[in-house]
């Protein structure tokens, strides 16, 4: 990755190298083509996409090989497992997105950090976003500093209760991390309606 002037422009504001890092925040920032900010967003989602795949294409051949048809089955939970995580790996892509552009309007604030702090894959996320906006070294110091380390692979709480990992809860915290409700819209058939 190469580093460039923090005082000249990108090439391209919206989609193309990286989102502009405001010159007062005194941050530097990383070109990344759009190709390769998904891998640096979600680099363990992807590992697991791409293992599923390799298990899928292993028992579809086995399958096909035995001319079992229940032997399908595995094949088919083994992609399902990929889509997932494909799914996991694109949302931490748009988080990193969203974060880097806090960052860029607002510079380091660590309650963005401690928002992604619950998991490793939001950890990365983040730190990809702090790595185009010049912030790497702040934020790495700080999830050093909340005690993680490069061997926490689980979310909190997954070793006292592993059970969470499949509630609805853990997918909606996972899939939409950011995804609170804006403040002040009314609701529909709520007060003033009569």
């Amino acid at each position: 990755m190469a580093r460039i002037d923090p005082k000249s422009r990108p090439l391209s504001r919206r989609g193309g190298l990286t989102s502009r890092a405001r010159p007062r925040h005194g941050a530097n920032h990383t070109v990344m083509l759009p190709a390769t900010r998904l891998f640096h967003a979600a680099p363990l989602p992807l590992l697991v996409t791409a293992l599923f795949l390799a298990a899928a294409v292993f028992f579809a051949a086995h399958a096909h090989l035995t001319a079992r048809h229940l032997a399908f089955i595995p094949a088919g939970l083994a992609v399902s497992a990929a889509l997932l995580a494909l799914g996991d790996a694109l949302s931490r892509h748009a988080e990193s997105r969203r974060v880097r552009r806090m960052l860029a309007r607002h510079g380091f604030d660590e309650r963005v950090f401690d928002a992604m702090a619950a998991s490793r894959c939001q950890r990365d996320a983040a730190l990809c976003a702090a790595g185009e906006t010049g912030f790497l070294a702040q934020a790495r110091a700080y999830y050093h500093s909340l005690g993680y380390r490069w061997h926490h692979l689980l979310p909190d709480g997954a070793r006292r209760a592993p059970w969470r990992l499949f509630a609805p809860r853990f997918f909606k915290k996972s899939f939409l991390a950011f995804g609170h409700a804006r403040r002040g819209r009314k609701e529909p058939g709520g007060p003033g309606k009569t």
